[in-house]
């Protein structure tokens, strides 16, 4: 897998493949690590969390879901 890059674009599934990796790196590493980790990688918390919910399917689901707050 390519470095993480500051202000890279990237397309959806760059984006999945980035968050099958955080998923997996998170499984691995003991409980705590995964922030130092994420914080030397480059890669920011927020794409982290989007990267990963993409992964999981999350993402999709939710742009499919009606908004019901209103």
């Amino acid at each position: 897998m390519r470095p993480f890059r500051k202000g890279a674009h990237r397309t959806v599934k760059e984006k999945i493949e980035i968050g099958r990796h955080l998923i997996a790196k998170k499984a691995a590493l003991p409980w705590g690590h995964f922030g130092p980790w994420l914080r030397e990688s480059g890669l920011s918390p927020h794409m982290a969390h989007q990267c990963m919910a993409m992964a999981r399917g999350e993402r999709q689901q939710a742009e499919r879901e009606p908004d019901r707050s209103a």
